[in-house]
C-alpha cells in the first residue's frame, strides 16, 4: 500500500495537481475514503453484533413463553380433565343394542326450566287454555271491537 502511495505521490508531481476549485491530490482523497471506509466497517460490525444480541433476546424469551404456556397447558389439562367412561373409540353408549342407561336423569322442562317434563309443563296447560278459549270465541263469532287490543298468540306468550 506504502508502495502505491510512493508511486501516486511521483505521479501527481510529475503531472502536477490543479490548484483551483479546492483540488486534493489523489493520495489525501484515498486516505480520507480509507478511513471512511473504517469507520463504515465498524459501524457494520456493531449493528451486528446489536442485531445478533437482540436476536438471541427474542429467542430466549419466546423459548421462555412456550415453557410457560406449555406449564400453564398442563396445568388446564389436569383442572379440566374428564372421567374416562370405559369405552374405546368408536363405540357407542349401547343405545343401538337395545340396552338403556339406567343412570341418565331427565335435566327437566326446556320450555319454563322446571323439574318436570315438558309435556306435564304448567305453562303449557295455560296455552292450551288460551287456544280453547280463541277457539271457542272464533267459532261462536265472536269479535274483539277494540282494534288497538293484540290477539295473543303462542310465541307472544313463551
Amino acid at each position: 500500500m506504502n508502495d502505491l502511495r510512493e508511486r501516486l505521490a511521483r505521479v501527481e508531481d510529475f503531472v502536477g495537481v490543479p490548484q483551483s476549485d479546492g483540488a486534493e491530490s489523489l493520495a489525501v482523497q484515498g486516505e480520507q475514503q480509507a478511513r471512511t471506509i473504517a469507520s463504515l466497517r465498524e459501524a457494520l460490525q456493531e449493528l451486528s453484533r446489536t442485531m445478533t444480541e437482540r436476536f438471541e433476546m427474542v429467542v430466549r424469551n419466546v423459548e421462555s413463553l412456550a415453557v410457560g404456556v406449555k406449564d400453564k397447558l398442563s396445568d388446564m389439562e389436569t383442572d379440566v380433565a374428564l372421567p374416562f367412561d370405559g369405552k374405546k373409540g368408536g363405540e357407542s353408549s349401547g343405545t343401538m343394542s337395545g340396552e338403556s342407561d339406567p343412570t341418565v336423569k331427565s335435566k327437566g322442562c326446556f320450555t319454563c326450566g322446571g323439574p318436570h317434563m315438558a309435556k306435564n309443563c304448567p305453562s303449557k296447560v295455560k296455552l292450551s287454555a288460551i287456544f280453547a278459549a280463541e277457539a271457542a270465541r272464533e267459532a261462536a263469532g265472536v269479535a274483539d271491537d277494540d282494534e288497538d287490543v293484540a290477539r295473543t298468540t303462542a310465541l307472544q306468550i313463551v
